[in-house]
């Protein structure tokens, strides 16, 4: 068995009184795809990302007045799943406060400069992690101690709006009728890229090899729960087949992670 991180327990599954309706409005939700620095091992990342730099943000008044929910999603083990690659060390998770958008933004603040740069500088290669700026839909709410998040290339040639229209259409009414895949989820979000909201932590625009256009996230309440669900026929042939040619399937990739949470909603 592979032991999880401690941290706050996510919330059991709340009841639905439609599975194919979302439960509240979208809420803006950076994604931060992290590269730790290359003198670093896995377990030394963990430790600083953990302990050093939450430890850091809860301390800053002006981070916890401007987020309203922060979460690191730990790699299990390799954090490999399904036949997926996921070349990243794990993935954070921002909610922004509402009626805060308008800024100024928390990186923009002089605290951001003078405090969580330089310890960013000391685990992350800042001129590889990716910030994708998305908005969250609640397809099923609810979470679980296992978390698989799937991030989405569209296929070229279809433009973002048509991709998003499908994914949060027909798609998604096709996987809920999986009931093979389903029955063992415990929550399932849809988080669309806003459109050009995608960067590098360091400000430079991504490369096309490493632009998104949005992330699923799954949660399940044990990883051979997630397993047996991306194994099953119901995705791979229903699902991850998608014949509409929406989803650049070849180019996504996903990860298993343990969603801890840093700062709750």
């Amino acid at each position: 068995m592979i032991a999880l991180l401690s941290g706050r327990r996510p919330e059991a599954l709340l009841p639905s009184p439609s599975r194919g309706t979302e439960m509240a409005q979208p809420k803006q939700k950076p994604l931060y795809l992290l590269k730790r620095l290359a003198s670093l091992t896995q377990a030394q990342f963990t430790d600083h990302w953990l302990n050093v730099h939450a430890a850091l943000l809860r301390s800053i008044p002006e981070w916890s007045r401007l987020r309203s929910g922060y979460v690191q999603n730990h790699l299990i083990g390799s954090g490999l799943i399904g036949d997926w690659t996921f070349p990243y060390d794990g993935v954070t998770q921002v909610f922004v406060r509402p009626g805060t958008e308008g800024g100024p933004a928390f990186p923009q603040l002089p605290v951001f400069h003078d405090k969580v740069v330089p310890d960013e500088l000391s685990f992350l290669d800042r001129e590889r992690v990716i910030v994708l700026k998305t908005l969250e839909h609640i397809v099923l709410p609810g979470s679980a101690a296992v978390k698989v998040i799937v991030f989405h290339r569209r296929y070229p040639g279809t433009t973002l709006e048509s991709f998003i229209e499908h994914w949060q259409g027909a798609h998604k009414d096709r996987l809920l009728e999986q009931v093979d895949f389903t029955q063992e989820i415990r929550g399932y979000r849809q988080n669309p890229l806003i459109a050009g909201e995608s960067r590098y932590l360091s400000g430079e625009p991504l490369e096309a090899s490493e632009d998104f256009d949005g992330a699923s996230e799954f949660w399940f309440d044990t990883v051979n729960a997630a397993v047996t669900a991306f194994a099953s026929r119901g995705f791979k042939v229903a699902i991850r087949d998608d014949p509409t040619g929406h989803f650049s399937i070849r180019r996504e990739y996903a990860c298993l992670v343990n969603p801890v949470i840093i700062l709750p909603e």
